[in-house]
């Protein structure tokens, strides 16, 4: 999401859907093609621009 500036806007308002229906939510980096599991804080730090 944070890639993509439409996908970007509209994170926290799906972050709180997925949660209040207690959905697992995983993050994902995505660098030179490879795929990698991250921890919510960094998802955060990545999505607000402090990365």
């Amino acid at each position: 999401d944070a890639g993509c500036k439409r996908m970007r806007s509209t994170f926290f308002t799906r972050k709180k859907f997925y949660e209040k229906k207690n959905w697992d939510i995983q993050y994902i980096a995505f660098n030179n093609g490879q795929a990698t599991p991250i921890d919510e804080d960094l998802a955060m730090k990545i999505i607000s621009g402090n990365q």
